[in-house]
């Protein structure tokens, strides 16, 4: 009998042996290797592929030289795929619009911060982490506010972008207006751009787009476009790292992005002249810095 229990415990600890090198097993194929022979860096579609590649390849080639390793640019096809990469694990890096960004806080898999993008004003010349959400319509239309928009069509960018579409609902709800029973119909058009080229042809009567747009567009179109209403400031885009990236990468990255200043390095060139964005850099800031606009979107029927 004494053998036979012997034998029974000798047969469970070889079982759980075996349970906990599977376990160690598994552990280590998720884990991310220390010395990787390339990262990916990705970001979600401001624009058209090519200009969003020629604006932000600069910068993958600076990250390869400052981090000794090749950086892979990668676009993905809309807000929610840069998301839910993240969450998966299957990008490295990434930049990532502000209302997507709080949107992850709450995952156990939340991505690292590293730095959030500046901008040089082109009103005032100074450089600040913030921007606005405008909504427009033609100058020629008539309109003076968004109680005149009743009836008509309306565009949005992507469901997921923080200036095109979340922080726009929370503008038109904090005047009592529900977007699916006050306009005729509402789209997501997908882009920034789109939204502008939408508004020129008549195909909506107002949309929702970023203040860069905006001042590209009076550029390109001078005197044919008009604000309505203007947002609060929002947090700019952040530069964040996948919940598993070491630490002495996240440190590198945020380190060389620090050093690009805001003058005329050549990822700030490169994306003011394929984007039209006034770039100037980055800063560190933390994840708590876009906490009030996770409230902000909270207090609203839109989901950060």
């Amino acid at each position: 009998m004494a053998w036979r229990l012997r034998g029974l415990s000798s047969r469970f600890l070889f079982l759980i042996s075996v349970l906990m090198l599977l376990a160690v097993g598994v552990l280590k194929a998720e884990t991310r290797p220390q010395n990787p022979a390339s990262i990916s860096l990705a970001t979600y579609p401001f624009g058209d592929a090519a200009s969003i590649h020629q604006a932000f390849s600069p910068l993958a080639q600076y990250l390869e030289t400052r981090l000794g390793v090749r950086v892979n640019l990668i676009v993905t096809r809309d807000y929610a795929e840069l998301a839910r990469r993240l969450d998966e694990g299957t990008v490295d890096l990434a930049w990532i619009g502000s209302a997507n960004y709080v949107s992850t806080f709450d995952s156990e898999r939340s991505p690292q911060y590293i730095a959030t993008y500046r901008e040089r004003s082109k009103e005032s010349g100074e450089v600040h982490a913030f921007y606005r959400a405008v909504i427009l319509a033609l100058a020629s239309s008539g309109y003076s506010g968004l109680t005149d928009l009743q009836g008509k069509r309306f565009g949005f960018t992507d469901p997921d972008s923080t200036s095109g579409h979340a922080y726009p609902r929370m503008m038109l709800e904090q005047q009592q207006i529900d977007p699916e029973q006050f306009f005729s119909d509402t789209y997501f058009l997908g882009t920034h751009r789109s939204v502008i080229e939408a508004l020129l042809a008549g195909s909506v009567h107002a949309g929702a787009v970023s203040d860069g747009t905006y001042y590209t567009a009076m550029a390109e179109y001078p005197g044919q476009l008009q604000v309505l209403a203007w947002s609060d400031p929002i947090p700019l885009d952040a530069i964040v790292a996948a919940f598993d990236l070491s630490p002495d990468t996240v440190a590198q990255v945020r380190q060389a992005l620090l050093d690009i200043g805001s003058g005329d390095h050549p990822v700030n060139l490169a994306i003011q002249q394929n984007l039209a964005w006034p770039a100037a850099g980055f800063e560190q800031r933390s994840a708590e810095f876009y906490l009030p606009l996770k409230r902000a979107l909270a207090g609203s029927a839109v989901e950060p």
